[in-house]
Formats: C-alpha cells, structure tokens, sequence
C-alpha cells in the first residue's frame, strides 16, 4: 500500500542465484534499515517491510545485487 500505514512490499525478480541488499533511507538520504541476503535464487521474491515505527513522510527502499541498483519512493 502507498501510502504504507504498518508495512510496503518489494517484489524482485532474479535472472540468476545472487546476493542481494536491501535498505530503506529518508528523503534527507539517511539510512533507516538495510537487510543482506547472501544467497537469493534465480526467480521471483517478496519482501515485506515493517514502517509501523517510521514518522510520516517520503522514504526510499533501494534493492541492490552485483549487477546494478533500482530504487523506489514510497510514502508513510
């Protein structure tokens, strides 16, 4: 959900087995949490983050692998 009340769901896709970090950071760009996971197989994932402590505002979660970063706004 967007805006996220108690939690935001990240869904991925790998191409191939992959260590992957995950972090969430404010709209000043300070890290809020970040979780690695050092072996991910290929195919589709699901991670849901917990925001229910998070103030209101505009928040970032990046996902990142070997292979390059994507990052999403969300807003709590």
């Amino acid at each position: 959900p967007n805006p996220a009340q108690t939690y935001t769901v990240l869904t991925y896709t790998l191409e191939s087995p992959s260590p992957v970090e995950i972090s969430v950071s404010g709209i000043s760009g300070n890290k809020m949490a970040s979780w690695n996971f050092y072996e991910n197989h290929s195919g589709n994932h699901c991670f849901a983050i917990g925001v229910k402590k998070f103030t209101p505002g505009i928040y970032f979660f990046t996902l990142r692998t070997p292979g390059g970063s994507v990052t999403h706004k969300f807003v709590k």
